[in-house]
């Protein structure tokens, strides 16, 4: 798994830095459901995405 990783990041890093960054939103925006502290957390990823 780590070595399809780096595979990865070798290939295409600017896309993979996006995909990583997506899940990283997603599981987020689940957590921030659920306990609103973490949404000030899932608004500040979300805002260093769409720069």
């Amino acid at each position: 798994m780590s070595s399809f990783l780096e595979l990865q990041m070798n290939h295409n890093p600017q896309q993979n830095i996006r995909h990583c960054s997506e899940i990283l939103l997603l599981k987020t925006q689940d957590i921030a459901e659920k306990h609103e502290c973490c949404l000030l957390l899932h608004f500040r990823i979300e805002g260093i995405l769409h720069y």
